[in-house]
């Protein structure tokens, strides 16, 4: 993927996840990170959809919030896994993890990540969610204590791109959706608004 050019902006990653910088650092862009604790609640009725694109431009803007003194753009994100109409977000704990992992154990999950840009003058944003499916092999409950208790910040329990794990047979999608940062959807929606200013 080609280097993106900012002509008119810095650029901010409302995030401290590690995994998001690195794909970011891809852009070959200087950027800031700005860590912004947003609950992660789901509304009632809520659609997996709706809940990251709704948190991701929660991050965006909160980050936003803080760059008022020169012209940013603020990049916020939120990840999902979701298996039969049911979300998993981050686990509660150990138990939990590998309780989620035996569900997700066999069978195919999509995996939804919400993408916000936030221009830190005029408060104007844009956002996409992408969706990609996940299909797990299957594993034992060993193996899951063992591998929730390495991901306990990861929605789902897992990092699709921890090859010693060896969970995930296929990705129909975008892996980097799994991995919470779509960088041809950030790039986009980068573009777009620098080009509306």
């Amino acid at each position: 993927m080609r280097s993106l050019k900012l002509k008119k902006f810095s650029l901010v990653l409302a995030s401290s996840s590690p995994r998001r910088k690195k794909l970011l650092s891809g852009l070959r862009v200087p950027f800031k990170i700005s860590s912004t604790p947003v609950p992660e609640k789901r509304k009632r009725g809520e659609s997996p959809f709706r809940l990251v694109r709704r948190l991701a431009l929660q991050k965006a803007r909160v980050a936003a919030g803080r760059f008022r003194s020169g012209p940013s753009l603020v990049i916020g994100a939120d990840t999902v896994v979701v298996l039969k109409g049911r979300i998993f977000g981050k686990p509660r704990s150990p138990r939990h993890a590998a309780e989620m992992l035996m569900k997700l154990s066999g069978k195919t999950h999509r995996v939804y990540t919400g993408v916000a840009v936030v221009n830190s003058m005029t408060s104007e944003s844009l956002s996409a969610v992408d969706v990609s499916r996940v299909e797990f092999r299957r594993i034992t409950l060993r193996e899951a204590v063992r591998i929730g208790k390495k991901h306990p910040d990861k929605s789902g329990s897992y990092a699709c791109q921890d090859e010693r794990d060896n969970l995930v047979r296929r990705i129909k999608g975008d892996w980097q959706t799994v991995v919470g940062l779509p960088i041809r959807t950030v790039k986009r929606l980068l573009t777009r608004m620098e080009a509306r200013s």
